[in-house]
């Protein structure tokens, strides 16, 4: 029976697996979004940023932009006196103006050229210091000396003395106006561009899942098949009709595997049957030298509809356990299954293959499982390992958390 005292006092005195801190979003788990390829260099992609540029420089928002700063810049000529009073007919008088709207006009696109620099300088800082610092770099290291320099040239073209006091009056009023024309572009415009960014991002980041786990899934253990065809060929001369039945298993399992073998997460009761497929051949293999519980039982726990687990999972502890421990008919090896809320536990006692102890590669099974559990479930494995016990906890979602 599953000995629960036992599987905590040794899951709280045992070393676990340590967790990584991978921050992957769980809408990367919904079959939708897993079967995206990777688009890096796909020509879809290409087009797809081209559009985008092609709207971040459409004429409707530039042109918006730039009417908003000919009406600011013809406002601070008004309200500082720029034009010194000269009449309308005079062609010095609708220079000024221009002159106005070419100093705004440059003011405007080297701040965005400054603002335009914030996420790089964000991923080497991050420092919440960072908006404030380039706000006041912005203004004070170029926007005002650049403004000042500007319309002292206005002073020298026009052929007028410098009057200081209205030169301050129309820095201050360039200043305040690039500032407010920097929030609202800030909070509209930038934050349109930082949303496309983190859509693109998810999309190479589901990709870099999906392509994990392919890879992970052709790391498969490729013994298995090779173990049943000669278990097959024996049965065949031995034992026809348990053949025939070897056979059924067989293909029940493959066709599982063929199935299942590019999802990321799988029904728990699809799972079950596959474990029950397997654990026949074993039998047939072994015949009483391998015996599986699964307690209790699962109707009085959860519904195994609702909730999903990794592929293969269980089919490969039960292959590990039967793989790397000894098991006679005299001496049968016991593999017990538990079905809680949060996870599925399966656990042996420890009689350990000496010839296993020091083979390569030993644990790879386990280490290829919990990489895909937890590229699939954001959690790992919890592996409990006592002299002579072994458990394993593989962790289920429930189909409502990952919206299946």
């Amino acid at each position: 029976m599953f000995d629960e005292g036992f599987y905590h006092a040794q899951f709280n005195n045992t070393t676990k697996i340590r967790h990584s801190s991978t921050p992957f979003h769980r809408n990367c788990l919904k079959p939708e979004n897993m079967r995206l390829k990777p688009e890096i260099f796909h020509p879809k992609l290409l087009i797809a940023s081209l559009e985008r540029m092609t709207e971040k420089l459409s004429i409707r928002k530039q042109s918006g932009y730039v009417l908003v700063i000919m009406v600011c810049a013809c406002g601070i000529v008004a309200v500082t006196g720029l034009h010194g009073g000269l009449s309308p007919q005079t062609a010095l008088h609708w220079l000024c103006y221009e002159y106005s709207v070419g100093v705004l006009l440059v003011l405007w696109q080297v701040n965005r050229l400054v603002w335009r620099m914030e996420s790089r300088l964000q991923r080497r800082f991050r420092t919440v210091l960072l908006k404030p610092l380039l706000f006041l770099t912005a203004l004070g290291g170029l926007t005002a000396p650049l403004a000042t320099v500007l319309f002292l040239g206005w002073f020298a073209l026009a052929e007028w003395h410098i009057r200081w006091e209205m030169l301050q009056n129309v820095v201050l009023w360039n200043i305040l106006v690039i500032s407010v024309l920097t929030f609202f572009y800030e909070t509209t415009v930038l934050a349109q561009e930082r949303e496309a960014n983190i859509v693109q991002m998810e999309k190479f980041h589901r990709a870099s899942i999906q392509a994990e786990l392919e890879a992970l899934n052709l790391q498969l253990d490729p013994h298995f098949l090779f173990n049943s065809l000669n278990t097959l060929s024996h049965l065949i001369e031995a034992d026809p009709a348990s053949a025939q039945v070897f056979n059924d298993n067989l293909a029940d399992v493959y066709r599982y595997m063929l199935t299942h073998k590019n999802k990321a997460l799988v029904s728990l009761s699809d799972e079950l049957s596959l474990l029950e497929s397997y654990y026949t051949l074993l039998r047939l293999r072994f015949h009483n030298g391998v015996e599986l519980r699964i307690e209790p039982p699962i109707s009085s726990r959860i519904n195994p509809e609702e909730y999903v687990i990794a592929p293969l999972a269980l089919q490969l502890l039960l292959e590990n356990a039967v793989k790397h421990n000894e098991l006679s008919e005299e001496r049968p090896l016991v593999v017990e299954v538990r079905i809680d809320t949060d996870a599925v536990t399966m656990s042996n006692l420890r009689r350990p293959k000496r010839v296993m102890q020091h083979k390569a590669g030993f644990g790879r099974g386990l280490r290829n499982l919990d990489e895909r559990v937890k590229l699939t479930t954001l959690q790992r494995l919890a592996i409990v390992e006592s002299n002579d016990q072994f458990f394993v906890k593989v962790p289920i979602v429930a189909c409502a958390v990952i919206g299946h």
